[in-house]
């Protein structure tokens, strides 16, 4: 009776790259764009004379670029030599770093300027309220509507091809519990396995649009309390897309593996292979718990070993299965199995 002798099968990643881009483009256009969009225009009008790109020569003209910010009758940022003078001519007091002007000694113009801009910081964080409420009901609701079903149909298709090459040359028995277990792959793999991969998508996206969007509500407040220019405000919105980005990445890839390990196992036991010898990749990256289970031989229908015991509990997972994780499950032949089952039995 033969043994299995090829190398053990990889998550194609690359399957991934198309449920990335849906699930970022679905973010982006539901969640960033109209942000960006928000801040961005204000940028551009603000900066219609090119304040940022030179010294501002006045304080009308450092407040209008963001270089300077005016709150609670406080001047702060970058204020030079010549905004000191001007400063100073009105009968400014230094505050540490800020320079109090109480509003009876701003210039008509100044004062003008000081409250347009407080009219249009208002504005703008009431946009940017009514912009994330409506992202928080509209981005689950446009990540309902994905179906990733055809994607986990592929990845089954290849993965299901593999594995058939894989045991090709093993003798497997043709009993009818072996030809029961065939026939319960063949309906499994039509449906579920892949209907699982396509919610689980779905589920884990949805919950990070709750996270994301809490997340920038509390950067952007900030922000404006603290008196931020929209371009700061507007960097925020960027660095959280890179967030986001780098998420939707992390949740296709992580599904991707899951949904290559339920269809290999699906297949192996169809086949009358029950066991698996866990393989870590051994570097100076393995985590512990990992490393711990190298070598070691885990039944395909019974719960993962612990991969995580920590400050948020304890993690069960088969090899490849946790977050990131790099191990593979080296099937045993039918012979082995056989012998492994006689001896869990015992």
């Amino acid at each position: 009776m033969g043994r299995l002798s090829k190398p053990p099968i990889h998550p194609n990643e690359r399957l991934a790259a198309p449920v990335t881009k849906e699930l970022q483009n679905t973010f982006r256009d539901t969640m960033f764009r109209p942000l960006a969009e928000l801040f961005n225009k204000d940028v551009k009008v603000l900066n219609a004379k090119g304040f940022k790109k030179k010294r501002a020569k006045t304080l009308i003209e450092a407040l209008k670029s963001g270089k300077v910010k005016y709150q609670e009758g406080r001047f702060t940022g970058d204020i030079g030599a010549r905004l000191i003078r001007e400063l100073q001519n009105m009968g400014a007091t230094k505050v540490g770093r800020a320079y109090f002007v109480p509003p009876g000694k701003m210039s008509s113009e100044l004062r003008s300027t000081v409250e347009s801009l407080a009219k249009a910081k208002a504005f703008l964080y009431e946009g940017m309220n009514k912009v994330l409420t409506e992202a928080a009901a509209s981005t689950p609701a446009a990540i309902e509507t994905l179906d990733f079903t055809a994607y986990g149909q592929k990845v089954q298709d290849i993965i299901y091809k593999k594995t058939k090459k894989q045991i090709q040359g093993i003798s497997i028995p043709d009993k009818p519990e072996t030809r029961a277990a065939k026939e319960a792959f063949i309906e499994s793999s039509e449906y579920p396995i892949r209907e699982t991969y396509n919610n689980q998508i779905k589920n884990s996206a949805t919950k990070f649009s709750d996270e994301i969007v809490q997340r920038m509500r509390k950067e952007l407040t900030k922000a404006f309390e603290d008196g931020a220019s929209r371009q700061e405000m507007y960097d925020i919105v960027k660095h959280n897309l890179g967030v986001s980005d780098n998420r939707c990445k992390f949740i296709s890839k992580q599904e991707m593996r899951l949904i290559t390990q339920k269809t290999k196992s699906a297949n192996y036991q169809a086949n009358g292979i029950k066991y698996y010898r866990w393989r870590a990749t051994l570097d100076n990256v393995t985590r512990p718990e990992h490393r711990a289970h190298d070598g070691k031989i885990y039944a395909y229908d019974r719960e993962g070993p612990v991969v995580y015991d920590g400050k948020s509990g304890i993690r069960h997972a088969h090899a490849g299965c946790d977050f990131n994780c790099r191990c593979v499950d080296v099937p045993l032949s039918v012979f082995e199995n056989d012998r492994w089952e006689k001896e869990s039995d015992n």
